[in-house]
Order: structure tokens, then C-alpha cells, then sequence
């Protein structure tokens, strides 16, 4: 159904232009004078009426990421990770590691916090 609508108002598109280029209006870009496929592509771009779809744009590549330094708490619980499993492992009710991650490092100092900061930026500047 969508298809036979587009299909319609690609019809109609046309056979407007065809219509006002009888009666002499000329369309231009710049000092150009476009013709009909000229106005019809710039309106529909690569739409094709025979298969009633647009044919596939190319995928744009998309530039490498960035590295980012991880934060001090993406870290602590990247180190910790083995020993936080072992003690999720031993619990009745095995919270989420990330929740259980936040409660450990709600329990650290800020001095700690700082120090698991500090440890992330220096990773991340000796793999760079």
C-alpha cells in the first residue's frame, strides 16, 4: 500500500512538471535550465518507480573511535572484577555486577576514589 502511494506521488510530481513545462515555465539552477530527471532527481533522488523503492544509499564509514581514558570507577571495577565475582558467588542474591561495583566504591574514601583515578589516567597514557 505504501509503495502504490509513493509510486502515486511520484506520478503526480511528473506529470505536474510535464504540465507547467507545456505552458513554457522553465525551472533553473543558477543560470542553468534544468530538465525534467534534473528537477525529478533533485525531488526524489534515486527512487525508482519500476521496483517502488529508493535504491540503497551507500553506508557512510564512520571515522575509528577515539580511545577514552576510562573513569576511576570504570577501573576499580574492571581490576576488581575477578574478585567481585567470587564474592557475588557466595551471596544468596547476586546483585548486578555494576550495582555491585557502585556499593563497593561507595564504600571507599575520596583519598581512595582519587588514587583509583589517578591509576585509570596512567593506564590510559601508557597504552597511548
Amino acid at each position: 500500500m505504501e509503495s502504490n502511494a509513493v509510486n502515486s506521488g511520484y506520478n503526480f510530481f511528473g506529470a505536474a512538471l510535464d504540465l507547467l513545462m507545456k505552458d513554457g515555465v522553465k525551472f533553473t539552477n543558477g543560470d542553468e535550465e534544468m530538465s525534467k530527471e534534473d528537477i525529478m532527481k533533485l525531488a526524489w533522488g534515486d527512487f525508482n518507480p519500476e521496483s517502488g523503492l529508493a535504491q540503497p544509499k551507500k553506508k557512510k564509514v564512520a571515522a575509528p573511535k577515539k580511545p577514552r581514558a576510562l573513569s576511576g570507577y570504570t577501573y576499580f571495577g574492571q581490576q576488581n572484577k575477578k574478585m567481585f565475582n567470587e564474592e557475588m558467588d557466595k551471596m544468596n542474591e547476586k546483585p548486578k555486577f555494576v550495582s555491585y561495583v557502585g556499593i563497593k566504591w561507595k564504600e571507599l574514601s575520596k583519598e581512595e576514589q582519587e588514587e583509583w583515578s589517578l591509576k585509570a589516567k596512567e593506564a590510559f597514557e601508557a597504552t597511548q
